[in-house]
């Protein structure tokens, strides 16, 4: 599976180096939630996602784990 996520290229470069770490914000929602926002599909900066680079990401999951994920 691909996702993908859109960051500014300061942020990439440390992600690339450190890792994700999670974030809190409420993404435009009544809640809050905390994690890192990805997406199977790239994401423009009009719908929410912010920054200038967007890194992809490949994992070996069934689809049907990530479900209770998805917002």
């Amino acid at each position: 599976m691909k996702l993908y996520h859109r960051t500014r290229a300061e942020n990439a470069e440390s992600i690339l180096k450190q890792g994700f770490r999670d974030a809190t914000y409420s993404y435009g929602m009544e809640k809050t939630s905390t994690g890192v926002w990805v997406s199977d599909l790239v994401l423009a900066e009009d719908e929410g996602a912010c920054g200038d680079t967007v890194l992809q990401i490949e994992v070996k999951v069934i689809q049907s784990d990530l479900d209770c994920y998805e917002v």
